[in-house]
């Protein structure tokens, strides 16, 4: 059995043997009441009582929990036996106290003691040998209950070990978290409890064991099946585009936590919004004008927090963030990755929530075996475990912020999903900040209101120009620049290029590299001039202007590599395109190749991944970047711009002839499989491509 209940079912057996103890020894008489009733009826009815509830428990405790760890077959065996012993005394008992009622019932009768009464149904010797099988339960009880807890101690602190494991990876690694301060909590205690069950062998001792024991265990248990439930809820995606986000660049978007502002100025409508009772806002801009990286700054900024709290009163407060995304798994751009990011970002920091408003998981959850237990998480009861929270007051006496960015890159009905949050904005307790490009569908839902909206393009001449200015600065060949042409020409420039960027930052970061670019080569004012005033203003055009200049020589592997990262679902593994690159060589090369090849040594691997990133940038010039270990797309208007028919139209014009994307990528990933000894090594298993069947799916 496992060892909580082998710890329960130790502590009955020990307190029946105690109890049976004392009956046995107590001279009192059972005329002591001073009631009008029959006293002796009712000290036997309640020693009867008694005894039918250990009965009860005797049984119950001796048929273990399903799914649990159990404790070794030379400690449960004796322990089984001894409950059956004990329960097989305490039926005889029980029928011996029937038997005393029908004695009693003939005419009045009085006994000094329990044991003299049992000496009316039973024999002297008989009474002895009860006796002398008390005295070995207890011995026996005491000896076995510290082998017992010391077996459960162990599992315990494995189960822990596991649970802190689970947790760091939810937390990402942090060692914070309401969370993993219980966990310490339990280590902490776990570990009082070790060394005192050792020094401690007294028979009291060892029933006060079973109560401390249970408590640890189902403290335990309670954690484990909170992190079983965090876990359902999280996927490996939730927080990637997050991390994809730049980070704004220094003192950008300060002007949205300022406090200060003039009543009517654009610039403080945001921090209003977090101070006072408007429930809605909503964060437009065109495409690539800084809507997600705004997003990432207010949410995860100290400020907003500070603001926020003015509105939360003494409550507690939550801030929750969730970040759409096109280019990614089918998850990051649905409704139910949506809800389930929301929960998961509440639960995590208040996860005693989770047996008030997921009880029926919870009961259901086999900790051993969660996975066959816990069963997909349907939209509907996302959704209505999302309301509650946000609704009872009783059980999160706190107010929540969400933070929704890209609602144009949700990959379902606009309308519906501008319904369910501003469904979710009229709880009094909720605030809603979203985010999305200035569409109908989203100006027609969230842009009524004027004093609860802005749009990027209108506040970023200030960012744009002290962002140009910092990066044409921070080049080696800028004082030059200022030298030769003086400070009122180098500001024209500067002032040139927020102007003609009409607060499209994505516009802006491209042109900067591109000046950069120019300082590098030594262009004179003149040429820098000359060359911003080349660039198209328009994103689209601007990316045409981008590739024309791409080396004729590299045009097959360019369109090569933009259909690749087309046609996948995600950001690809650099491995990927590592291995793409041999097709160019031998289109037949992956299945040539023979299996059980070496893999590469993981001392090459940086070296390699280095490589391959510039080689992607030589050839796409920067449409494609480089996050980690990945390949994606520099912003969103690239993946847009890239699916337009004009472009496809280019690539299709260099690529191979018979060249299908979808193949290609098969190809790289069964060379990836070839070359990775994946067999042998479990963390091939956990690489997200393989965990998002991308495999698989390359392959329907």
């Amino acid at each position: 059995m496992d060892p909580i209940t082998a710890v329960a079912l130790a502590g009955n057996i020990l307190q029946f043997v105690q109890f049976i103890g004392g009956l046995l020894d107590n001279t009192r008489s059972l005329y002591s009441s001073e009631t009008g009733t029959s006293p002796d009826n009712d000290h036997l009815e309640g020693i009867c009582g008694r005894l039918i509830a250990f009965d009860i428990n005797l049984s119950q405790n001796s048929s273990s929990r399903s799914g649990q760890t159990h404790i070794p077959s030379r400690l449960d065996r004796p322990l089984n036996e001894c409950a059956a012993a004990c329960k097989q005394d305490c039926e005889s008992l029980l029928r011996i106290l029937n038997g005393l009622k029908v004695v009693k019932s003939r005419g009045p009768k009085s006994w000094n003691s329990f044991q003299a009464a049992l000496r009316e149904v039973w024999k002297t010797n008989d009474i002895e040998k009860l006796k002398q099988r008390i005295v070995k339960h207890q011995r026996e009880m005491t000896l076995l209950l510290s082998a017992i807890t010391s077996e459960g101690i162990k599992i315990l602190k494995e189960n822990i070990t596991d649970i802190s494991k689970t947790l760091r990876q939810l937390y990402h690694d942090s060692s914070s978290g309401p969370m993993m301060t219980e966990i310490q909590n339990l280590k902490d205690h776990l570990s009082l409890y070790s060394g005192r069950e050792r020094r401690e062998t007294s028979r009291r001792a060892a029933i006060n064991t079973c109560e401390e024991f249970s408590e640890l265990s189902s403290q335990t248990l309670m954690i484990k099946r909170q992190t079983y439930i965090l876990r359902s809820l999280d996927y490996k995606e939730r927080s990637a585009r997050h991390s994809y986000i730049p980070i704004a660049h220094s003192s950008t978007f300060d002007w949205s936590l300022q406090n200060g502002h003039e009543p009517e100025s654009k610039y403080g409508v945001f921090q209003r919004w977090l101070t006072d009772d408007r429930a809605l806002f909503w964060v437009s801009g065109k495409p690539g004008s800084g809507k997600s990286t705004f997003m990432k700054y207010v949410a995860d900024h100290h400020q907003t927090r500070g603001y926020l709290e003015t509105w939360s009163s003494a409550r507690d407060l939550l801030i929750v963030s969730h970040y759409f995304t096109i280019h990614g798994s089918p998850i990051q751009r649905s409704l139910n990755g949506l809800l389930r990011s929301l929960l998961f970002s509440i639960l995590i920091q208040k996860p005693l929530l989770i047996p008030k408003f997921m009880p029926n998981r919870c009961e259901q959850l086999s900790v051993e075996h969660p996975s066959t237990q816990l069963g997909p998480w349907t939209q509907a009861e996302l959704q209505a475990i999302l309301k509650r929270i946000g609704a009872d007051q009783d059980e999160l006496p706190a107010r929540i912020c969400f933070f929704i960015d890209g609602l144009d890159e949700y990959d379902g009905d606009h309308i519906d999903i501008c319904h369910t949050l501003k469904e979710l904005s009229q709880n009094p307790f909720v605030k809603v900040c979203v985010s999305s490009r200035p569409w109908n569908v989203f100006e027609d839902a969230l842009g009524g209101d004027k004093t609860s909206k802005l749009y990027m393009q209108e506040l970023s001449r200030r960012d744009i120009w002290r962002y140009t200015s910092s990066c044409l600065k921070s080049h080696a060949r800028w004082n030059m620049l200022l030298r030769d042409n003086g400070s009122e020409a180098v500001t024209l420039l500067v002032e040139d290029v927020v102007n003609r960027s009409n607060g499209v930052w994505l516009w802006v970061v491209l042109v900067v590299r591109l000046l950069q670019e120019g300082l590098t080569n030594d262009d004179s004012m003149y040429d820098l001039e000359r060359r911003l005033h080349s660039f198209p203003s328009d994103l689209y055009d601007f990316f045409w202007h981008v590739l024309v200049t791409v080396d004729p020589f590299y045009n097959e592997k360019m369109a090569g590599t933009l259909s690749l990262a087309l046609e996948a679902d995600e950001p690809q593994p650099l491995e990927i395109y590592f291995y793409h690159d041999f097709e160019y060589e031998d289109e037949g090369f992956a299945l040539r190749d023979p299996s059980q090849l070496l893999p590469i040594d993981p001392a090459e691997l940086g070296t390699i991944f280095d490589w391959v990133a510039r080689r992607i940038n030589g050839r796409c010039k920067g449409l494609l970047e480089r996050d980690g270990n990945r390949i994606g797309f520099l912003h969103r208007t690239v993946y847009d711009f890239l699916h337009t028919k004009e472009m496809a139209d280019f690539l299709n014009s260099h690529l191979r002839d018979r060249v299908h994307a979808r193949i290609t990528i098969l190809r790289a990933y069964l060379a990836w499989i070839k070359h990775t000894n994946f067999l042998l090594d479990p963390e091939f298993y956990s690489d997200s491509s393989f965990e998002d069947k991308q495999f698989r799916d390359l392959t329907t």
